[in-house]
């Protein structure tokens, strides 16, 4: 996205420029047009079906593209090697179509690979995921491939915008349809949100050029800062109003947390379906949607807009105790429900902490997910609050893979999300609570 709109904003400016700059500013506008490819390469990676976990080899692949991206674009701003002028016109050299040419290369390898892999994907994932590299890659190519002579024509910048649009919309839809939230609502606040400065704000600096100053360089700049701020200040506003809150609320002895929290559940609630459909239902998307919770375990916010949080089960503990089914309180009583669901992991004793095969289920989730452990970064709290803490970090560090652990994860997972689907669908047809008692044994 951000390349996107750096092309974007870098051809409009060239448009205004003194000669001497508009060159500087040209040559970069022609080297940004390769970073779409290369980005989209990592993204047809990250994309792929399983990927769903950050690795540091996944890591390291992002440095190298954005160190890549970084070489480029100063490789065309500080010398000819890339862009050079010819009969007074900048055009790119033979370095510059090789690279173009090895970039398509490799993407189209990364859309194929993606293709042949999301052949076993369920279908309308495969299909949105295969829409997404496909257009995409078309667009980027394209617009790599237009003939433009330094200079942006109006109708690729409109390509452009057009892209964005489709990038933003496509992705959020995809995200919405693997966590299995609502998108309509809380992309219409966002419009709002973004959309409605960047107009207002935007619409007069745009009303001065047209019927006053011309294009000219400073107010194309302002202009195009003007609807950059514009849109990315409700993106920024909740952490800055969370630091301010924070700063004032030192003084009191308190951290300020609980309104950004509250802040944060209100806007989950947009995303949060108003029921858990059939489909929802399926094992494999249940088995999902249950490793999702898990590890929002401790982000109430996020566990809030979880479809989870419409489990009949969620529902009738409530009640059971006379709490109002809001949208904070479902989130709390799911992060109890999965809590408890944890626990049953446990092997039987006294013992804390074990190492055996009977603990590997329970401590794949409880130390990570309850505890917050994360053994796997560089530097890890000395803070821990007990001694079994302490003992499974440096176990999970010095004898448990990144990768084994992320296996048990999926495999503890599974087995909570089995009984709670079994509940659910017991309660779904008017079971009795003593009817479930084989299902509390589905969980050792």
């Amino acid at each position: 996205l951000i390349a996107y709109a750096a092309a974007l904003a870098l051809g409009l400016l060239t448009l205004t420029l003194p000669a001497a700059a508009s060159t500087l500013v040209a040559r970069l506008a022609m080297t940004a047009q390769l970073l779409p490819a290369l980005f989209w390469i990592g993204a047809a990676v990250r994309l792929r079906p399983g990927a769903t976990d950050v690795t540091r080899p996944q890591l390291a692949g992002d440095a190298a593209i954005l160190a890549m991206a970084a070489g480029l674009l100063g490789l065309g701003a500080a010398t000819d090697l890339l862009v050079a002028t010819e009969d007074g016109r900048l055009g790119p050299t033979p370095l510059y179509t090789a690279i173009a040419a090895l970039l398509l290369v490799a993407l189209f390898g990364a859309v194929l690979t993606n293709a042949r892999r999301l052949s076993a994907a369920p279908e309308r994932r495969a299909r949105g995921l295969l829409l997404l590299v496909l257009v995409f890659f078309g667009l980027s190519t394209g617009l790599l491939l237009l003939p433009i002579p330094g200079l942006f024509r109006e109708a690729a910048a409109l390509a452009v915008s057009l892209d964005l649009f489709l990038l933003g919309g496509i992705v959020a839809w995809l995200d919405a349809l693997e966590l299995g939230e609502r998108l309509r609502q809380d992309m219409a606040r966002s419009l709002v949100q973004a959309g409605l400065p960047a107009v207002v704000l935007g619409g007069q600096i745009g009303a001065v050029i047209a019927l006053n100053t011309g294009p000219q360089p400073a107010m194309v700049g302002l202009l195009l800062a003007v609807v950059a701020t514009a849109v990315a200040l409700p993106v920024a506003a909740g952490p800055l109003l969370t630091l301010v809150e924070r700063t004032a609320a030192e003084g009191n002895g308190s951290d300020g947390a609980e309104p950004a929290a509250l802040r944060d559940v209100a806007a989950s609630a947009l995303r949060s379906p108003d029921a858990l459909t059939d489909a929802m239902l399926a094992p494999d998307v249940f088995a999902r949607l249950t490793r999702r919770a898990l590890s929002n375990l401790g982000t109430l916010p996020r566990l809030a807009a979880s479809p989870l949080t419409r489990l009949v089960l969620v529902e009738r503990r409530l009640s059971e105790r006379g709490i109002r089914p809001d949208t904070l309180a479902r989130a709390r009583e799911l992060r109890l429900l999965l809590r408890e669901r944890i626990d049953r992991l446990k092997p039987p004793g006294d013992a804390t902490f074990g190492t055996t095969d009977a603990w590997r289920h329970y401590n794949a989730l409880y130390y990570p997910y309850v505890v917050g452990l994360r053994p796997y970064r560089r530097r890890y709290p000395d803070d821990l609050p007990d001694e079994a803490s302490r003992q499974a970090l440096a176990w999970l560090r010095q004898q448990v893979p990144e990768r084994t652990l992320y296996n048990w994860q999926q495999a503890a997972s599974l087995l909570i999300a089995q009984d709670l689907r079994d509940r659910e669908l017991a309660l779904r047809r008017g079971a009795p609570e003593d009817g479930m008692a084989h299902t509390r044994r589905s969980i050792p």
